[in-house]
């Protein structure tokens, strides 16, 4: 027995040895970019009424800029480029046609070969209306689609892939702390995005 507890001892410290350098799994990819692709990134917002708008460019800035960091694609469109020409786009084709511009005409416009469409469907800064506590939360469907507007990903699923973000509750009295919170949504929320095209862990920083 007293041989026993000093071999006992020995394996569990190589279990914590082995669980402490084995790396964690990794997670696949859900969709795989063509790496020779220019691709632009769309955000849209038409299911929700955004509290703070500037979550819809931000989301879509730190996607591209997080695609590009990653060299997933060939190229980006920057978003302020994009920015300028669709609402350009949107009041031309909106008096012709009665809609926003649809994603192949703006991939068409930019020269992409594909769009990665995030539509926001819920935004939430507030725990409840009215009170004092912070609790930011946001849903999106991202989907994937040629220059021609055909659907490359996901295949099963017709509004997109479903993605959230839900931060813990803060309390601040600050006002300002809406545009803070707003940030760290976004920020999130594209980490999440650009995962869905890249094997990665829990440890990766997105």
């Amino acid at each position: 027995v007293a041989l026993s507890a000093p071999l006992t001892g020995g394996c569990q410290l190589l279990t914590w040895a082995v669980a402490s350098f084995v790396p964690p799994p990794k997670t696949p990819a859900r969709y795989t970019l063509d790496p020779s692709y220019r691709v632009m990134v769309i955000p849209d917002s038409q299911y929700c009424r955004l509290e703070m708008p500037m979550a819809r460019d931000l989301l879509a800035e730190k996607v591209t800029q997080r695609l590009a960091a990653k060299n997933l694609v060939a190229e980006t469109v920057p978003y302020a480029w994009l920015r300028m020409v669709q609402e350009r786009m949107d009041l031309e084709y909106q008096a012709a046609h009665g809609r926003p511009t649809p994603l192949d005409a703006m991939a068409k416009k930019a020269s992409a070969d594909a769009v990665i469409h995030i539509d926001i469907r819920s935004f939430h800064l507030r725990a409840a209306p009215g009170q004092p506590l912070w609790h930011g939360r946001m849903t999106a469907v991202v989907s994937v689609v040629d220059a021609d507007g055909r659907r490359l990903w996901p295949a099963d699923r017709v509004d997109g892939y479903p993605l959230s973000v839900d931060m813990p509750t803060v309390s601040d009295d600050n006002a300002m702390y809406a545009m803070t919170l707003t940030e760290q949504l976004a920020d999130q929320m594209a980490v999440q995005v650009v995962r869905l095209f890249h094997e990665h862990d829990g440890s990766s920083p997105g």
